[in-house]
């Protein structure tokens, strides 16, 4: 039969089953190996002392016998030395070093005979090497020819510390003695590892789901259950994994029933959170629910109860018909209406939902567009005043363009008029664009500001020339009363000079002829005040907060009589506000106006007044 062949993870897996067996702890397999290795301890160390003994014999013995066999081999070289031929003196050399115990032999004659006749030439043969033999007894005989002289010298070392015949039987007996307790110990082994295997089992299983590596019951049973230990074992696992699953069925609908209210709960606290109204309505017209925010901007009676009808609810029968009506319409689809409450007006914006859960209800979101509403019309009210303010000057700039291009046209007075007529509308189209775009700038966040240090006295007086002949055409008196020493401020020159351009130009359009405006600067602490001063038409007190929003003007005749697009006063506002000052009116009707503009001033070095350079680098870095 072939020999079985065992496979290298085989060895592995017996290899660890048996540092597992023996790491244990104390055990019979522990024991018996002990045992097994005091055993051939004890052999080696006996049979040292037996060689010992037996090589001792033997060097006694050969010390005797060395001289016996010196004394033989001399003897018949020297009976051989003149009748022998070479041959046969080489043959009983070579029978000599073949003894146990020869290691070498050298035999040395000065002559030798050959058949009787004349002595032969010299004769000289080795076995080994005497010389270098150590440890072996050397022993030297002379040989003598027939007139007693000296003829040849014999050398031989004699072996007296081996014993190869007693070694090699105590070696064999040793090996022997070896493979039986080894053997011993292996069926030793075999036999308590088969009973020992279940209880190691059971300890990695326990181990290995204690430390989370495995967390399956049904893989820590033990695939041996020839044992009565294994099939007690998987019995136990076989109840826990059946308790385990009681315990997580039991689990699963306990979550699953808190998860279904907590649910439940969340939602409706979801809905009555939301800043905007949901409103749902059954087939009958009954209100399910109705979160607050839709309850405050419908205005639904509360003293209700939820399910009444939507009719009994609602004050407006066109606002629960626009409800209603939205059954009919598409998901998406909605309407605005308008809801008064206390002499307020709001605008609602009514959506249909489409919710498949619900599929018979309407579900209805409510908005309140109020503002995107009053953002509409502001811009529709701004495309108007910008169509008028750009047709007006277009028309004239055509018209004038129109007089000049006539071939029979020479009057020189008229066409110089002509001329300024048409830079005059330039200058108002560049005007007009130019608020245009500083509005859209600091709308969309991209205005800009390079502060530098500057004395607003010379933009005020720069601002004040420009605007001389506007106030001479309306014989206006412009007076400016700035101190002799003007504080610094840290601010942009040309964005500045706009702040002053819009309030100046302001107060001399609205003010009519014969009228005054005054430019006070005064410093107060840490702030440079200046006020712009007329005696204008005033503006009432519902109108001072509203005038510096964008597109607004005041409903009146003299206002809408003076051409703008209320854009000055926001760009203005807007402008002192990244300086970091603050803008206010105080006005009376028909008595004047006064702008107050208040902007931090820049704190001086010393007397010298110069401004330090890492104040000027910080707010250069703050607004670049």
């Amino acid at each position: 039969m072939p020999s079985a062949v065992v496979e290298p993870a085989t060895l592995l897996g017996r290899l660890r089953s048996a540092l597992r067996f023996f790491g244990r702890g104390p055990s019979l397999g522990t024991f018996a190996l002990l045992a097994m290795v005091v055993m051939l301890a004890s052999l080696a160390a006996s049979s040292l002392v037996v060689v010992q003994l037996l090589r001792e014999s033997a060097r006694h013995q050969t010390l005797a016998a060395a001289p016996e066999m010196m004394n033989l081999l001399t003897g018949a070289l020297q009976a051989s030395l003149n009748v022998a031929p070479p041959e046969q003196l080489r043959r009983i050399v070579n029978d000599f070093g073949r003894l146990s115990d020869v290691r070498a032999c050298s035999v040395e004659l000065e002559a030798a005979a050959t058949d009787g006749a004349a002595p032969a030439a010299r004769f000289r043969m080795a076995i080994g090497n005497v010389a270098n033999e150590r440890g072996a007894l050397r022993l030297r005989s002379e040989l003598r020819g027939a007139d007693d002289r000296p003829a040849g010298v014999v050398e031989v070392a004699f072996a007296v510390d081996e014993t190869p015949v007693v070694a090699a039987a105590l070696g064999t007996a040793y090996g022997l003695v070896a493979v039986c307790s080894l053997g011993a110990f292996w069926l030793i082994y075999r036999r308590t590892d088969r009973q020992m295997r279940p209880i190691a089992s059971v300890e990695d299983n326990l181990l290995a789901y204690h430390s989370g590596v495995e967390r399956s019951l049904e893989l820590l049973s033990i695939q041996d259950t020839a044992s009565a230990v294994s099939s007690a074992w998987n019995s136990l696992i076989g109840s826990v994994r059946s308790m385990q699953e009681q315990l997580d069925g039991y689990r699963c609908s306990q979550a699953l029933e808190g998860r279904t209210a907590g649910h439940s709960y969340s939602s409706k606290a979801i809905l009555d959170a939301l800043p905007i109204g949901v409103l749902r309505v059954d087939d009958e017209g009954n209100v399910v629910y109705a979160n607050p925010s839709a309850a405050a901007l419908l205005q639904l009676r509360d003293e209700l109860a939820d399910d009444a009808a939507l009719q009994s609810r609602l004050d407006s029968p066109a606002v629960c018909e626009s409800i209603l009506g939205l059954r009919q319409a598409c998901a998406g689809s909605g309407a605005d209406c308008c809801i008064e409450h206390r002499g307020r007006q709001t605008m609602v914006r009514l959506s249909r939902l489409d919710v498949a859960e619900h599929s018979g209800d309407l579900i209805v979101m409510v908005q309140d567009v109020s503002q995107l509403k009053d953002a509409e019309r502001q811009r529709d009210e701004f495309l108007t005043h910008i169509t008028h303010e750009l047709r007006t000057p277009l028309t004239n700039i055509r018209a004038y363009t129109e007089t000049l291009s006539d071939d029979f046209f020479d009057d020189e007075a008229t066409r110089r008029e002509c001329y300024n007529v048409i830079m005059s509308e330039t200058r108002r189209l560049s005007k007009l664009v130019e608020d245009v775009l500083s509005v859209s700038q600091i709308d969309a966040g991209a205005a800009r500001l390079t502060r530098v240090p500057l004395r607003i006295d010379a933009t005020l007086r720069q601002v004040a020339q420009e605007m001389q002949a506007h106030a001479d055409a309306k014989s206006i008196e412009l007076a400016l009363r700035i101190p002799t020493k003007v504080p610094m401020v840290q601010g942009d020159k040309p964005r500045l000079h706009q702040v002053w351009t819009n309030l100046i130009g302001n107060a001399i359009k609205y003010t009519p002829k014969g009228g005054a405006v005054r430019v006070d600067v005064e410093p107060a602490d840490n702030l440079l005040r200046t006020r712009i001063s007329d005696t204008g038409i005033g503006i009432p007190s519902e109108h001072q907060e509203r005038i510096f929003e964008k597109f607004y003007r005041v409903k009146s005749s003299a206002v809408e009589a003076e051409e703008g697009t209320g854009l000055g006063l926001a760009i203005a506002r807007e402008i002192v506000r990244m300086h970091g000052g603050t803008i206010r009116v105080e006005s009376v009707p028909e008595a004047g106006s006064t702008f107050i503009v208040e902007l931090p001033v820049v704190r001086e070095s010393g007397a010298d007044g110069k401004t330090p350079a890492s104040e000027v680098a910080d707010g250069a870095h703050r607004h670049s």
